[in-house]
């Protein structure tokens, strides 16, 4: 029973993640539809004649990379090589996954992607000083082309070990803070796309076991279960983040209220996201973003707040 109902929990997770391709794909402009394909190509494989070339001891390589036909279009439409080699000797990644506003309400032809970079744990400090370096020439790179794509390094164990905060290993300034680690982690869940890699096991009876049986799935901790005072930190982590994104901040610091409001009974949106996969509701219903701001305007309604909920409005 145990092994049918991770299979069925796997095959849910990976049709929402087809169905958010779809629609992530469907705001992006032609030219930029080609580059996002192109995204897992220029870190699995180290070529001269690709974008991102730097160093060829950089560490690449992603788990169960497969080439696209999407992506072999985009390299022709763009004249870029096809790499004959695919596979390097070993592996860097676990996965790379888009994760934000991309595939939802809140997406638009001017958002920014940002791509978590999950790589394996027995990669040295001088090797992931290389992988930062080939992700800044990226980043330039798809921003000659008016397509901004940030992208962070992520420890498979940064959600479930304090321990792992080594310096260079972060999410850097957009995602840093321990308060923060928390709100992450539940953000990621609710809006990550699988570029390619491993599929995560977000769903609310995963745990480290399931990745231990599956070896195919990634787990990054549990979310189910958050101190109190994390909400205050998380909150503070929001303000002071929002002097260049307030918008942005505001939403955030307004979930988190709407959590604390509800704790210790708190449903999060992970979890609503979750419910409606297995009811087989994967329709517009299923937005990350339009989740968030209904939990935030039913919560200003019974507030009666009618000056934030305007804000929020706008």
């Amino acid at each position: 029973m145990a092994i049918v109902t991770s299979c069925h929990q796997q095959a849910l997770a990976q049709q929402l993640n087809r169905i958010r391709m779809a629609r992530v794909l469907s705001v992006l402009p032609q030219a930029q539809q080609q580059l996002f394909h192109l995204i897992p190509l220029m870190l699995q494989v180290n070529h001269a004649d690709l974008p991102g070339a730097l160093n060829e001891n950089t560490p690449c390589g992603i788990d169960y990379f497969s080439l696209s036909d999407e992506a072999i279009a985009a390299c022709k439409a763009m004249s870029l090589p096809i790499p004959t080699v695919l596979q390097p000797n070993s592996t860097a990644f676990e996965g790379v996954y888009a994760m934000g506003s991309s595939a939802s309400f809140g997406q638009n032809q001017q958002s920014d992607i940002d791509v978590w970079l999950v790589y394996k744990h027995g990669l040295t400090q001088a090797e992931l000083n290389l992988v930062n370096d080939k992700n800044k020439l990226l980043t330039d790179w798809f921003a000659s082309f008016d397509f901004e794509v940030n992208f962070y390094l992520v420890h498979p164990m940064q959600f479930r070990d304090s321990n792992v905060c080594e310096s260079g290993q972060s999410l850097g300034l957009e995602h840093s803070g321990t308060s923060q680690h928390w709100l992450l982690l539940e953000e990621f869940y609710r809006t990550h796309i699988c570029l390619a890699g491993k599929t995560v096991a977000w769903w609310p009876s995963a745990s480290q076991h399931t990745t231990a049986q599956y070896p195919h799935l990634l787990y990054l901790g549990d979310v189910t279960s958050l101190p109190a005072a994390e909400y205050f930190g998380a909150s503070l982590w929001q303000l002071y983040k929002g002097l260049n994104k307030p918008h942005k901040a505001l939403l955030k610091v307004l979930l988190l209220e709407t959590y604390a409001a509800e704790y210790p009974n708190t449903t999060l949106i992970t979890q609503q996201i979750w419910q409606l996969c297995e009811q087989q509701n994967f329709s517009c219903d299923n937005d990350a973003y339009l989740l968030l701001y209904y939990r935030i305007e039913q919560y200003l309604l019974a507030q009666e707040d009618h000056s934030r909920l305007e804000i929020v409005r706008r």
